[in-house]
């Protein structure tokens, strides 16, 4: 019995066709490969408006990367980056999701640049989140994407596989032919992928500016909801709690202390 087995005739086809690029959002194709790239979906004024507060943040310390995450920087819940999700641009495609009951969870920057150049590894979101699986992120370029400056590598159709039941780099076991796809956004474009997708991002080649503002969205009713982007929501069911308030003995905090431990006796034995 074949281990894995892919329609990769089919693949090849929706991906050379480029039939996941388009001004407007088809269903079935990101149904099928679990990512899709729309096409100025904001203004060159709205991109500026939001490029604007995350340079003057970034400066001011308003905005500060995770030093444990390789391009993240968080978001406060009542950061004016957040705005973006009462966008009428942004509405008109969000809306189009979950039949327009739609919550999120998190905004964040993921960002590279002369400072943070450095690749991430071939991974799928799921195993990072709290909930269900049917969800989707929402990377909006608001500086040029690509490969050179370290842009979104995505692995058509792997959403399929479902949750891979850990959490980590994931062995790239596809078949050679299988493809992989270089995204490419120009300020204003989005790509919409779905958690379960397997993606990286090489390294930022060109030193120059690599900024995506991402929107993480789900169902409403989804327990992690925090902001409501469009609809009603109707469950009592409320799980917000993350990492250390979740867990005593997590994977990553029996790293954590691993790490500690270690450069504890790294200390203590400098001529080691």
């Amino acid at each position: 019995m074949a281990e894995v087995s892919v329609p990769l005739n089919e693949l090849l086809q929706s991906v050379e066709s480029g039939a996941y690029v388009s001004p407007r959002l088809d269903w079935d194709v990101l149904r099928f490969l679990g990512f899709f790239v729309v096409q100025k979906l904001l203004s060159p004024e709205t991109v500026q408006k939001y490029l604007n507060i995350y340079h003057s943040d970034m400066n001011s310390g308003g905005l500060k990367k995770n030093e444990a995450h390789l391009t993240e920087v968080p978001v406060k819940l009542s950061h004016a980056l957040r705005d973006i999700i009462a966008e009428p641009e942004f509405l008109a495609l969000a809306s189009q999701f979950y039949d327009g009951q739609v919550g999120c969870d998190y905004v964040r920057v993921v960002k590279k640049d002369a400072v943070n150049q450095d690749p991430v590894f071939l991974h799928q979101d799921s195993s990072y989140q709290v909930g269900w699986l049917d969800r989707f992120s929402l990377f909006i370029a608001l500086t040029p994407c690509h490969f050179d400056n370290g842009g979104l590598v995505l692995y058509p159709g792997t959403h399929h596989f479902g949750y891979l039941s850990d959490a980590g780099e994931i062995r790239d076991f596809l078949p050679e032919a299988y493809p992989r796809v270089r995204s490419s956004l120009q300020p204003g474009d989005v790509v919409i992928m779905h958690s379960c997708t397997w993606h990286h991002s090489p390294v930022n080649a060109t030193r120059e500016e690599r900024v995506y503002l991402e929107v993480h969205l789900q169902n409403i009713d989804e327990p992690s909801t925090v902001m409501e982007v469009c609809g009603t929501r109707t469950s009592p069911w409320r799980l917000t709690l993350k990492g250390d308030d979740l867990f005593v003995n997590s994977r990553v905090q029996r790293l954590k202390a691993l790490y500690k431990e270690r450069d504890m006796w790294r200390e203590s034995n400098p001529a080691s």
